[in-house]
C-alpha cells in the first residue's frame, strides 16, 4: 500500500452496498477486539456483599486495561501464573500431591477465607495458606476436607461460559484469514484491523496463562481457626503495634519486586482518574473483602519464564511496523505512526532493561529496608514542626517530606507499596511516552477513515481461494 496514493485513489467514509463499507469495518474490529478481550478477563472471586454492577464494572475496568495494552493484562495473568506454579511446588514439597493448578488459582483469587477467634472472615491466598499451616494453625482435617477438595468441586463452580470463548475463538480465526486473504489478493488493509491483529497474540497467551482459573464463581470456603489475630502476628515475632493494611497477614504476602510496586502505583493513578476517592483512614482497618484484581506477585527469579510474557508481546508492536510506507490522509500522520510505532518498540525493549538493571544494581529486599527507614525519618517530621527550622532546613525537610508523599500513592499507604524515586521518575516517563503513542496510534486508527485507498472496501473473491463456491 504504497503511501503516495492520488487523491483519486482514495475515498472517505463508505456507505455498505455490494462491496464492504467503513461500518462494516468498523463493526468487524470492535466485535473481534471485545469479544477477544472480554472472553479473555478473568475477576477474582467478589466480596459477599458486592452487586451485580459492581462485578460487571470490575470486568468493564479490566477489559478497559486490555484495550490499552494487552501487554498490561497479559503481565497480571503472566504473575498469577508464576503465584500459582510456585504454589504447587511448595504444597507438594509438603506431601500434598493433590494440591492441584487449579487449587493454587482458586486460592490466590480469594477462594479461601480464614475465620480467626474473634474476627471476620477474610481471603488468604496460597502463600498466606502455607504459612498456616507449616505453623500448624490450620488441622490436618480442614487441609484434607476444604484445602484438598476435589478438583471437580472447584469446576463444579466454574461457570466459563464456552459458548462465549468458542465464538470469540472461531471470531478471530475468521478475522485473521480474511485480513491474510486481502493481503494474498494486494488489496489494502486499514491500519485499525492491523490493530486488532496485533491484540491477538498477547490475548492467547493470556488466555493461556489464565487456563486453570476459575472464572466466573462466587462460591468461597471458609477455614476457622482457634488461634486469634493477636496469636498469629505473636508467634511471627511481630509488635502488638503492628500495623497490617490489607489483611492482618500482610507480613507474609507483601510485596517484593521493583516490577510488581510499579505496577500497582501506574493502576491507582489511572483508577483515580477513572474515580477519584479518598485515601482509607484509620487504624486497625477493615480486612480487605476480596482479592484485588490488579494484585500482581512477581519473583525475583521469574527470568526463566519471561518468554512467556516478552514472545506475545513482540508481534504486538511489531506489526506496527508493517503499515510503515502505507498510506495516510497526511506525510504528517505517516510520520507520528513512524516515530510512534519506534517509541512503543523503544520504551518497551528501554523498560525492560531499567527493570534487569535495578534488579541487579539495587535489589528489592534491599530497596525496601532502604524505603522503610525513609518513611521512619518522615515519621518524624512534619510541617508544622519545621516552621522554627532555619529556611534552607525548612525547605530540605519539606522537600523529604513531599518525597515521601511522592513515593506511595495506594490508597491505605501500604509501605510495602513504597517505590524509589530513582526508578520511578524515568520508569514513569517511559511509561506516559508509551500511553501516549498508543492512544495515537488507536486514534489515528479511526482518523484515517476519512481517507482510504479505493481497494480498502473491495470484498475478497474466496472463489479464488476455494474454486468450485463459484
Amino acid at each position: 500500500m504504497n503511501s503516495s496514493l492520488s487523491q483519486s485513489s482514495t475515498q472517505g467514509w463508505t456507505a455498505p452496498s455490494s462491496s464492504r463499507g467503513s461500518i462494516d469495518i468498523l463493526w468487524s474490529c470492535t466485535t473481534t477486539l471485545l469479544l477477544c478481550s472480554w472472553s479473555c478477563v478473568c475477576c477474582n472471586i467478589p466480596s459477599p456483599d458486592d452487586s451485580f454492577i459492581k462485578r460487571a464494572q470490575r470486568k468493564l475496568w479490566l477489559t478497559a486495561i486490555s484495550l490499552i495494552g494487552p501487554e498490561f493484562l497479559l503481565y497480571i495473568a503472566f504473575t498469577q501464573w508464576l503465584s500459582a506454579r510456585k504454589s504447587v511446588k511448595e504444597f507438594q514439597a509438603l506431601g500434598y500431591q493433590r494440591w492441584t493448578t487449579k487449587h493454587a488459582f482458586y486460592a490466590d483469587m480469594g477462594g479461601f477465607r480464614l475465620e480467626p477467634s474473634g474476627a471476620e472472615s477474610f481471603p488468604v491466598n496460597s502463600e498466606s495458606l502455607i504459612y498456616l499451616i507449616q505453623e500448624d494453625f490450620i488441622t490436618s482435617q480442614q487441609i484434607e476436607q476444604i484445602l484438598m477438595m476435589d478438583v471437580s468441586t472447584i469446576e463444579d463452580r466454574d461457570k466459563t461460559d464456552l459458548c462465549a470463548r468458542t465464538i470469540a475463538v472461531v471470531q478471530s480465526c475468521w478475522f485473521a484469514g480474511g485480513l491474510l486473504a486481502r493481503s494474498i489478493e494486494g488489496l489494502a488493509i486499514t491500519t485499525l484491523e492491523l490493530t486488532v491483529i496485533g491484540f491477538l497474540a498477547p490475548t492467547i497467551a493470556t488466555y493461556m496463562c489464565w487456563w486453570y482459573k476459575p472464572r466466573d464463581i462466587s462460591t468461597t470456603h471458609t477455614i476457622s481457626i482457634t488461634a486469634s489475630i493477636r496469636a498469629i502476628h505473636d508467634r511471627a515475632g511481630l509488635s502488638e503495634y503492628t500495623k497490617w493494611h490489607n489483611n492482618p497477614l500482610d507480613f507474609v504476602e507483601q510485596t517484593n519486586c521493583h516490577g510488581s510496586v510499579l505496577f500497582h502505583y501506574w493502576i491507582n493513578i489511572l483508577e483515580r482518574l477513572a474515580h477519584p476517592r479518598k485515601p482509607v483512614v484509620g487504624q486497625p482497618w477493615r480486612a480487605s473483602q476480596r482479592r484485588d484484581d490488579n494484585d500482581i506477585i512477581a519473583f525475583t527469579n521469574h527470568w526463566k519464564y519471561g518468554w512467556v510474557e516478552v514472545v506475545p508481546t513482540i508481534p504486538y508492536l511489531a506489526i506496527n511496523f508493517v503499515a510503515w510506507n502505507w498510506y495516510f490522509p497526511t506525510r504528517l500522520e505517516c510520520l507520528l505512526w513512524r516515530v510512534s510505532s519506534s517509541i512503543l518498540a523503544a520504551t518497551f525493549l528501554i523498560g525492560a532493561v531499567i527493570e534487569i538493571g535495578f534488579l541487579h544494581m539495587w535489589p528489592a529486599e534491599q530497596e525496601i529496608e532502604s524505603l522503610r527507614q525513609h518513611r521512619l525519618k518522615g515519621k518524624e517530621l512534619d510541617f508544622q514542626r519545621t516552621a522554627r527550622l532555619p529556611w534552607l532546613t525548612r525547605l530540605t525537610t519539606r522537600l523529604k517530606i513531599c518525597c515521601q508523599k511522592l513515593r506511595n500513592n495506594s490508597p491505605r499507604d501500604d509501605p510495602n507499596l513504597d517505590v524509589s524515586l530513582r526508578l520511578l521518575f524515568p520508569a514513569t516517563a517511559f511509561a506516559a511516552l508509551y500511553l501516549v503513542c498508543r492512544l495515537y496510534i488507536l486514534v489515528e486508527d479511526l482518523a484515517s477513515f476519512r481517507a482510504m485507498p479505493v481497494t480498502t472496501f473491495e470484498t475478497v473473491k474466496w472463489t479464488h481461494f476455494v474454486p468450485h463456491l463459484a
